[in-house]
């Protein structure tokens, strides 16, 4: 019963990323000239992917091969679950899923303290403790639902979660340079 409830909501949680890609190409269309900031994360998220698909193509050295592996009994690993069991030796690093939740939360978290203007960050993360949860919440919340599917190990979760890091704030840092966070811009970020 326990397994049964903990696998449907692990197959609810890996549905995140389409709900992230969904909401921010919807967000542009209603309002292109106030959610310009959605486009980019968006193009940022379909890159992201695009990077992933490109290093789970690699041949990795035979040292490496068996880390870069689906682990066995990984099954319904796409997103909405329903692809059935992996084929054998399918590659599974670095997690997709982790990917796009952490371009999303750190160009997220990224944003909304350079939006906040706070100097003090003890101040800036009591006052937003709960964006700040939320969105670290879905972090984590992504990383259980793929382990607990055995649809990644731990470090290809841990490399999927720095490498959407990293390109999170590189989003973060493309929209600031471009100032898309200044003025109205930047509704993404209000909450």
């Amino acid at each position: 019963m326990i397994h049964s409830l903990l696998l449907y909501s692990a197959d609810l949680i890996s549905t995140f990323p389409l709900v992230i890609y969904f909401s921010l190409l919807y967000n542009f269309i209603i309002n292109p000239k106030k959610n310009q900031v959605d486009l980019v994360l968006f193009i940022s998220q379909m890159l992201g992917s695009l990077l992933v698909r490109l290093l789970k193509k690699i041949e990795y050295p035979a040292p490496f091969y068996k880390l870069t592996r689906r682990p066995k009994g990984s099954s319904n690993c796409d997103y909405l679950s329903r692809n059935g069991p992996s084929k054998k030796n399918a590659p599974g690093f670095p997690s997709g899923h982790m990917n796009s939740v952490s371009i999303f939360a750190a160009f997220m978290i990224f944003s909304k303290y350079y939006v906040s203007q706070e100097k003090d960050l003890l101040k800036f993360i009591s006052k937003n403790f709960l964006f700040l949860v939320a969105n670290i919440g879905i972090v984590a919340l992504t990383a259980f639902a793929r382990y607990y599917k055995k649809c990644h190990s731990i470090l290809q979760i841990v490399c999927g979660t720095l490498l959407g890091t990293i390109i999170g704030y590189i989003t973060f840092l493309i929209c600031k340079k471009t100032k898309l966070l200044e003025g109205n811009s930047h509704k993404l970020i209000k909450f």
